[in-house]
């Protein structure tokens, strides 16, 4: 829920969108959270939001990737694997 959340904080952000890809020939599940707000934010240095968001998809054996869109907001990219099991 963070990604999702963490957007509608700051004030200069309006619309955020998040868009959820099951690709099952790949067997991979893609998770997309870009907004319209004021790109990458200057760190306080009190959260380890992104730190640990990339520590939890990595334990499950996926990729993320974040930054600032083209159009001067940010976006928050993951990839997961689909587990055999969960099949």
């Amino acid at each position: 829920m963070e990604p999702v959340l963490d957007p509608l904080a700051p004030p200069k952000t309006k619309k955020v969108k998040t868009t959820v890809t099951v690709n099952g020939q790949e067997r991979e599940v893609e998770i997309e959270v870009p907004d319209n707000g004021c790109g990458v934010a200057k760190s306080d240095g009190l959260g380890h939001g992104l730190v640990g968001v990339r520590e939890r998809v990595k334990i499950y054996g996926g990729e993320m990737s974040a930054g600032t869109t083209s159009e001067g907001g940010f976006v928050l990219s993951t990839r997961l694997p689909i587990a055999a099991e969960a099949q």
